[in-house]
């Protein structure tokens, strides 16, 4: 287990770690791997430890080990400080970006935004049920979507390749925060049949 935890410079950062177990199990907590040095902004408790008026110095791995008699467990958190001012996502370039492609070819889909804490990208698709694009609350039905047979390793980017009907519709991609979250304008991919690419100026469907 590791947690993330990002707090402003100044402020106070709270680390819990319970357990149970028989014989009743201690506690020991590190700080990279080092046994954690106690002073006047720290205060412990059994199973809690916060840091006040923390600051870069601060950032690290927090451990908590516990253990008795039969065998030990650990759970880690990793403490991200910032000095600015938080802000929920925002997105840049705003702008619907349609595409149309043929059946087999590759779509590439960006998200630029701006965010400065630890934030979480999603591509979603919207769908209809019964005709209808959103609940009974009113909010619209979509899915999350995964990159086929592309690069997952940039969120940012949404990548299909060798794409078929199936992959026809509106898309946006979602980006959270602590803070909230943002969406860009929707996108629309259509896709027409592979027999309708144009070659030499001319329908490949034509005499």
């Amino acid at each position: 287990m590791n947690d993330l935890i990002t707090a402003f410079s100044g402020s106070s950062a709270n680390f819990r770690c319970a357990a149970d177990g028989t014989p009743a199990p201690d506690i020991i907590w590190l700080k990279d791997g080092m046994p954690f040095e106690k002073d006047h902004r720290v205060r412990m408790q059994k199973w809690s430890l916060k840091l006040d008026n923390i600051n870069s110095d601060d950032e690290g791995i927090y451990t908590c080990l516990i253990s008795n008699t039969e065998g030990s467990i650990s759970f880690n958190f990793t403490l991200e400080i910032t000095d600015k001012k938080a802000f929920q996502p925002i997105i840049i370039e705003d702008f619907s970006t349609n595409q149309t492609v043929y059946v087999g070819q590759t779509v590439v889909l960006e998200c630029k935004f701006a965010s400065n804490l630890h934030h979480k990208v999603q591509w979603v698709k919207y769908f209809e049920v019964n005709g209808s694009s959103t609940d009974e609350f009113g909010v619209p039905y979509r899915k999350i979507v995964e990159a086929k047979n592309g690069n997952g390793a940039n969120p940012r980017l949404l990548i299909l390749n060798n794409v078929t009907f199936d992959d026809a519709g509106k898309y946006a991609c979602v980006v959270s925060d602590d803070l909230g979250s943002s969406s860009n304008k929707s996108s629309w991919i259509t896709v027409l049949p592979e027999s309708l690419v144009v070659e030499h100026g001319r329908n490949s469907d034509m005499p």
